[in-house]
């Protein structure tokens, strides 16, 4: 075997893997759209998830309303007949930002193509809301420092778990009665 065939036979291998890894990548991304398009189910009974919430500065019609925590880190968006929850659009503007100055570093081979792809996805998918159809909200009660929601369909959803070691209310509890009052009356329209 010459010295040529060898080093054909190593930009065929490596042409190979290439070709393997990116259709792995493909193929999980788009099984991961599909998943994320569709809505999911999950233990808060019927939850689908909005991948573009409305923006902070879009005008919210008669008795919607949105509430940000204590932190800045999450929001609540009552609009139109569904309750939304994610994060508010500050906090992901910052991890987008975060996660572009880590893909710019991350330009060395194959690795850091499998790393800028997955950080890619993951910058598209950050903005996701769950959402709630109102007609599914049995009710709704703001308990220790937290928001709680009752399903019809799977019971009851605290929404964003309070940490075990902290305190501190997630949202200023005269924000989070106004939303569960915009919610209940939602409820009984």
């Amino acid at each position: 075997m010459s010295e040529i065939d060898l080093e054909q036979r190593r930009w065929i291998g490596r042409g190979i893997r290439f070709g393997l890894v990116a259709l792995t990548i493909l193929l999980v991304m788009s099984w991961m759209r599909g998943k994320v398009s569709r809505g999911a189910r999950s233990t808060f009974g019927t939850t689908h998830v909005v991948m573009n919430p409305p923006a902070p500065s879009a005008p919210m019609g008669p008795g919607d309303m949105r509430i940000v925590s204590t932190n800045g880190a999450v929001e609540l968006v009552l609009q139109g007949d569904h309750v939304l929850a994610g994060m508010s659009a500050e906090k992901v503007a910052e991890v987008r930002a975060k996660l572009e100055d880590s893909r710019a570093k991350d330009t060395s081979g194959l690795g850091g193509m499998i790393a800028a792809s997955v950080k890619r996805g993951v910058s598209d998918l950050i903005g996701a809301h769950a959402s709630w159809p109102v007609s599914d909200i049995k009710d709704i009660s703001y308990e220790n420092g937290r928001l709680v929601l009752q399903t019809k369909s799977s019971g009851r959803a605290q929404l964003f778990d309070k940490d075990k070691g902290n305190a501190e209310e997630l949202f200023a509890p005269q924000d989070a009665q106004r939303f569960v009052e915009a919610v209940r009356a939602r409820m009984r329209q």
